[in-house]
């Protein structure tokens, strides 16, 4: 995780890309991390993060969607 925030605060832009079947999405926006304050305690809250102990979010604020194939 270290290197993906050394990254993300060189160039907070990013795509991720998603595929389903025969169908995919790709995701673009800027990320910011987050080691503190009311998003770390929104992924600590979650039930998928119960036996985790998370030290950070990375939220995405989406600026473009673009269906694949």
């Amino acid at each position: 995780m270290k290197t993906t925030i050394e990254n993300l605060k060189n160039n907070p832009y990013i795509s991720l890309v998603f595929w389903e079947k025969e169908n995919g999405w790709r995701i673009d926006g800027k990320a910011e991390y987050y080691n503190s304050g009311k998003w770390l305690d929104f992924v600590k809250s979650l039930p998928e993060n119960k036996e985790f102990s998370p030290k950070g979010a990375i939220v995405i604020s989406v600026e473009n969607i673009t269906e694949l194939g």
